[in-house]
C-alpha cells in the first residue's frame, strides 16, 4: 500500500480522497469499495445494456447496492470452500481482494477496469493450486464452482463487446479523424475537458492548450494545477485567456460539453468570434466531442475581462 500512495501534487479532482478521520471512518464509500473488489471482478454485468456498460460496478442505485451487497458472501464462501485445502492460495486471492478495497476506499474508487487484478490473483491462485496435490485431490480443476465465478465475467464480456458495437463508447476518434480530413490539423488546439479533448490531440499528435491546468500540454497531467479551476458552464475568462496564449490567428476548441449560447455571447462581448464546426455525439456519458473555431479580434487584446 505504501507503494501506491498517491503523488503529493495529485490533483485534488483527480484523487478525491485524503487520509482524514472523516474518509477513513466513512462507512458506505468503505463498503462501496469493498464491493468494488468483491462483486464487479466475478459479475461484472449491467442492467443499463447497452449504454451503460461503462459504469459497471458503480451500483448508484439502492437497488443495485442490495443486489451487489446479496452477492458479497456468496461469493467470499464460493471461493473459500474451492481454497479450503489450500489456505496460501487462498490468501492470495482475499489479500488482492482486500488490498483492492483498501486502496479504493483510502485513495481512489476506480472503476471496472481496475478490478481485473482480482481475477489475474484468483486465475493465478487457481493455477497454483491444481498443480498442487492439494488442488488435484480436491478436484478443483471439475469444480462446478470454477465455471460459476469465471461465468459472470464471461457474460460480461460478451456484453461490454455486444454494446461497444451497438453504441460508440467514444467520439474521440472521429473527431480527430474530421479535423484531419478538413486539414486543419495545424492550427491551435484548446480543449476542454482535459481528458477527453488531449486524446483528440494525442490521435493529432499534436500540442493543446487545456483550460483546467491553463497550460500547454501533450497529455493531460492529473496534478494540482487543476485544482484551482472552478466549473461554470463554459468558462469565458479561461477560454480568452487560452485564446490569446496560442496566438494570433483562429484556434480550434475541442469541447466534451456544447457551447451554450450564454457562453457564445459572452466570447462575442470581449472579442473572440465562435463558430461551430462540427458535432460528434451519441457516445458514453463525457465522451462526445464538439468542435469550435475561435478567432480573435484585434480588438479583444485590449479588452479586459469584466
Amino acid at each position: 500500500m505504501a507503494t501506491l500512495l498517491p503523488a503529493p501534487d495529485i490533483a485534488f479532482t483527480a484523487d478525491r480522497r485524503f487520509l482524514t478521520a472523516a474518509n477513513i471512518l466513512e462507512a458506505r464509500h468503505a463498503w462501496l469499495a469493498l464491493l468494488r473488489f468483491t462483486v464487479t471482478p466475478f459479475v461484472p454485468i449491467t442492467t443499463g445494456f447497452p449504454s451503460g456498460f461503462a459504469s459497471v460496478g458503480r451500483y448508484w442505485s439502492n437497488a443495485q447496492l442490495l443486489l451487489a451487497s446479496a452477492a458479497v458472501l456468496p461469493i467470499l464462501s464460493a471461493i473459500g470452500y474451492l481454497f479450503r485445502k489450500d489456505p496460501w492460495r487462498l490468501l492470495i486471492v482475499f489479500s488482492t481482494i482486500a488490498g483492492g478495497g483498501l486502496f479504493a476506499h483510502l485513495f481512489y474508487l476506480g472503476s471496472v477496469r481496475h478490478c481485473g487484478v482480482v481475477v489475474i490473483a484468483f486465475l493465478a491462485a487457481l493455477w497454483l493450486s491444481r498443480a498442487s496435490a492439494a488442488g488435484r485431490d480436491n478436484g478443483m480443476g471439475r469444480s462446478w464452482i470454477v465455471a460459476l465465478l469465471l461465468m459472470g465475467g464471461a457474460v460480461g464480456g460478451i456484453e461490454a463487446t455486444a454494446a461497444g458495437w451497438l453504441r460508440t463508447f467514444s467520439n474521440v476518434g472521429p473527431a480527430a479523424r474530421w479535423v484531419e480530413a478538413n486539414h486543419l490539423q495545424d492550427m491551435p488546439l484548446i480543449g476542454f475537458w482535459d481528458m477527453q479533448a488531449s486524446s483528440v490531440a494525442i490521435l493529432l499528435q499534436r500540442p493543446i492548450y487545456l483550460l483546467q491546468c491553463e497550460c500547454i500540454v501533450r497529455y493531460a497531467h492529473l496534478d494540482n494545477r487543476r485544482d484551482r479551476f472552478v466549473l461554470t458552464e463554459m468558462p469565458e475568462r479561461e477560454l480568452l485567456e487560452a485564446v490569446r496564449a496560442v496566438g494570433p490567428g483562429p484556434a480550434i476548441l475541442i469541447s466534451s460539453v456544447p457551447m451554450p449560447l450564454t457562453a457564445t455571447a459572452a466570447l462575442d462581448d470581449i472579442g473572440v468570434r465562435t463558430e461551430a464546426l462540427a458535432a460528434f455525439k451519441g457516445a458514453e456519458r463525457d465522451r462526445e466531442i464538439y468542435l469550435y473555431e475561435l478567432r480573435q479580434s484585434v480588438a479583444a487584446e485590449l479588452i479586459p475581462y469584466p
